[in-house]
């Protein structure tokens, strides 16, 4: 009887993992678009971004958010950092 008991709890067990592995999905990245603003003066502006950025070497010129929201008036650059669907910034070369 403790046989039985052992070689079917063995079977169970094995039954149990090969489920639970099978059971996951691989989990694939998403292509996440971003949403890029014009950066003026340290304020995010609520205007598409240009393609490239000019002048004042350095500065940040363009922000990104991961979800296409609509900047509030007189958002600071570090107010869109701190913001939850912030994804990037462009600085001039």
């Amino acid at each position: 009887m403790k046989t039985f008991v052992k070689k079917n709890l063995i079977w169970v067990f094995a039954l149990v993992v090969g489920i639970g592995t099978m059971s996951f999905k691989v989990i694939q990245k998403q292509n996440v678009s971003e949403y890029w603003f014009k950066v003026e003066n340290d304020i995010v502006l609520d205007d598409p971004a240009p393609a490239n950025c000019e002048d004042d070497e350095g500065t940040v010129c363009a922000v990104a958010f991961s979800q296409n929201i609509t900047p509030y008036e007189g958002m600071t650059i570090g107010e869109a950092r701190d913001h939850d669907y912030y994804a990037n910034e462009a600085k001039r070369e």
